[in-house]
């Protein structure tokens, strides 16, 4: 170390000095000099390791007829050290090259050093305000940084992509007002893949997607953060001052017109795809959180839930302590609903709907959504109108209850043409999360005629009334219903009616799977007279039996004044095919049952 005193009438102490030694001495340095304030972030922030040599150039003012002053200035010289950025999680390793400074900044060109393995190169230079600009670009090897530190991430983003960051550093010196320091990082993605859902996919390599963020810290203040993904997804995030952790964050699509809430997250504006089922399964395997999302106000033109897609969605819904509650208005559903935060609270979750109208695509989703009935509450939903395919029904309720193994089915009821539905049963799943759905069913109805076209299906009967009680059983969840995969019976007790004709896969599909209309027909070369004009029924009795994909009866007994017709046998639900006995007895004088007409 030199000192002198360059003039004695105005005396100033200089100081010139240099040193060689670990990096961590220079911070500790910095803290205690005029350069950086003893409680800046900054510093606090930040690791070093390593050897420095550092040259120093002091001037202080020993007189009180100059003006205090302190005036610093040197050069810092850097040789393999280390610098991590702790609350970034970004630690620069080989670190080389010569930063000078002074009292208006810091500059240095060619300075290196490796991140994650990777080189990255930075320039300081000072701007005219006294601030200082530290431009970094390289690659930035994203496995390395999210398997180091967030690792569930590292599952879905991969890949190395080249980062072009700038920091706006603060004029040196305490008496600087303007504490502020600001940071922007952009990058084209080249060479990243992200597995997440829509909007955040990008799974090819050589394609780029640009983003960009923007953020400014000043001591005493939250920091704010702001990003864009392509001009389509944008967020703006604020950082408590206390914590640097995320208190509020609004994540917005289509424009930044935002609307921050006054903590945790919200996401907001205007998509055209959501693949629901993806996002469900992402957000079920990452339940730990550390910030909740606290509103929802989208609309989407197209979203889609396992096998059903929904255009035009407009969805709200906020979170209090104890429930989400919101509404929906699209093409399949329009209504109000609340869904308890906690599913095992034993809270309901209500829903009430002005209509529900499901058809399922035509081609099958490679991942259908399935819900697991044990995590499921209580349900009372109700819906004024309820359309499946092309059934309809009206004044639609549900309620349910948690079971130990899913869900109890209380009641189930509806109503349609001339038909009345009531249901009750289980919904249940074993230690290996195989499904399992058991429902006992009654149907009545006062026209046959009249509820088949209700349901969507041309009538072959005309007029009619009764009813059908059946209990089903089938290996998955309710809503993935197959006739072919049922177990289980039914009993059919229908009155005075008439079959005209049943074509193939229409409406009389249960009465169809015995082919009458074959069977009428041979009935008609010979007794014309009975059956040209349809076949007439008093009553229909009869049990029937669902088990592999066939269904089978012993008992099907369709009495009318022309003829009574006993049908036995198998029939094919799967392949269409028959294996029956009909027992036929005309009501003609001297007439003898025709037994054994195979179909």
């Amino acid at each position: 170390v030199h000192a002198y005193i360059d003039d004695l009438k105005l005396p100033r102490l200089i100081l010139n000095g240099s040193a060689e030694g670990p990096a961590s001495n220079i911070l500790e340095y910095l803290q205690k000099s005029s350069i950086v304030p003893e409680n800046s972030k900054v510093i606090r922030h930040l690791t070093t390791s390593g050897n420095t040599k550092f040259d120093l150039d002091l001037s202080l003012t020993l007189t009180k007829k100059l003006e205090k002053q302190i005036l610093v200035s040197g050069e810092v010289e850097f040789d393999n050290a280390g610098l991590t950025v702790n609350s970034l999680s970004l630690p620069f390793t080989n670190l080389n090259g010569k930063l000078s400074f002074d009292q208006s900044g810091a500059e240095g060109n060619g300075l290196s050093a490796k991140l994650y393995g990777l080189p990255v190169r930075a320039n300081a230079i000072k701007s005219k305000n006294g601030r200082t600009l530290l431009s970094v670009s390289g690659d930035f090897d994203l496995d390395s940084y999210f398997s180091s530190n967030y690792t569930k991430l590292n599952q879905y983003i991969k890949g190395t992509a080249p980062v072009d960051a700038t920091i706006d550093i603060p004029r040196f010196g305490k008496n600087n007002s303007d504490k502020s320091f600001a940071v922007d990082v952009s990058s084209d993605l080249h060479g990243v893949v992200s597995l997440l859902p829509e909007p955040f996919s990008h799974k090819v390599f050589d394609q780029t997607k640009k983003i960009s963020i923007h953020s400014k810290h000043q001591q005493g203040v939250d920091s704010k953060i702001f990003a864009s993904l392509e001009n389509q997804v944008f967020m703006q995030a604020f950082l408590d001052q206390g914590t640097s952790r995320l208190s509020r964050m609004e994540l917005r699509m289509g424009d930044d017109q935002f609307s921050l809430p006054e903590s945790g997250i919200k996401i907001s504006g205007r998509m055209n795809a959501l693949n629901l089922s993806e996002w469900r399964e992402l957000m079920q395997a990452e339940k730990e959180q550390t910030i909740e999302v606290k509103e929802i106000d989208l609309f989407v033109n197209q979203v889609a839930i396992g096998d059903l897609s929904i255009d035009n969605v407009d969805f709200h819904a906020t979170k209090n302590s104890q429930f989400w509650s919101g509404g929906i208005n699209s093409s399949v559903a329009k209504g109000n609903f609340e869904y308890p935060i906690d599913t095992y609270s034993g809270s309901i979750a209500t829903a009430n709907f002005d209509y529900l109208r499901f058809k399922p695509a035509e081609k099958k989703s490679s991942k259908p959504t399935n819900f697991d009935p044990r995590t499921l509450p209580a349900l009372v939903v109700n819906a004024e109108q309820f359309q499946y395919k092309d059934s309809i029904f009206n004044n639609v309720s549900l309620k349910t209850k948690p079971s130990t193994k899913g869900l109890t089915i209380d009641s189930l009821q509806g109503k349609g043409k001339d038909l009345q539905i009531s249901a009750n049963g289980t919904w249940e799943a074993d230690e290996g999360d195989i499904q399992n759905t058991n429902l006992t069913i009654a149907l009545a109805t006062q026209n046959i005629q009249n509820s088949l076209a209700g349901l969507g299906f041309d009538s072959a009967v005309t007029g009619g009334e009764g009813s059908v009680n059946a209990n089903f059983v089938w290996p998955k969840a309710p809503y993935q219903f197959s006739l072919a995969a049922v177990t289980g019976t039914a009993n059919l007790r229908f009155k005075d009616g008439a079959i005209s004709s049943v074509e193939p896969g229409g409406a009389g599909r249960l009465v169809g799977l015995f082919n009458l209309r074959e069977i009428t027909r041979r009935l008609s070369l010979d007794f014309t007279d009975f059956f040209s004009k349809g076949y007439s029924f008093e009553k229909i009795r009869g049990d029937l039996q669902f088990k592999d994909a066939n269904l089978t009866t012993n008992n099907l007994r369709i009495n009318g004044p022309s003829a009574d017709l006993l049908i036995q046998g198998r029939t094919g639900i799967t392949a269409q095919d028959y294996d029956q006995v009909v027992t036929i007895t005309p009501h003609v004088s001297g007439g003898l049952p025709w037994i054994g007409l195979a179909v």
